[in-house]
């Protein structure tokens, strides 16, 4: 097994510091790091889940990891005419310029 670019663990250990998984110090997990590794996701999402704890807005916060977790929830049927009456009703629910949970 070859071991990866260095680029893409320097890369790697960067985003991790940035989220304040990692100690600009030592480079050694921090506590939230270290909650971090707990939960099976990426590391920006289990950060959300987190924060979201820490400011009482998990409820909100789950709704979006959840929904960023999963390929997309909305798909296209078969017949062309369907097509546009689904595009119809999703266009229903856009609102350009709003947050993930709008």
């Amino acid at each position: 097994m070859d071991p990866p670019p260095q680029d893409k663990v320097l890369n790697s250990m960067h985003q991790l510091w940035v989220l304040g998984a990692l100690s600009i110090d030592t480079g050694s997990v921090t506590d939230i790091g270290f909650k971090m590794v707990e939960l099976p996701l990426d590391a920006p999402l289990a950060k959300m889940l987190l924060v979201g704890e820490e400011l009482e807005c998990l409820d909100e916060v789950v709704t979006i990891v959840s929904m960023l977790s999963v390929p997309s929830v909305f798909f296209r049927l078969n017949d062309q005419a369907e097509k546009s009456e689904s595009d119809a009703d999703r266009r229903k629910h856009l609102v350009p310029g709003f947050d993930h949970l709008t």
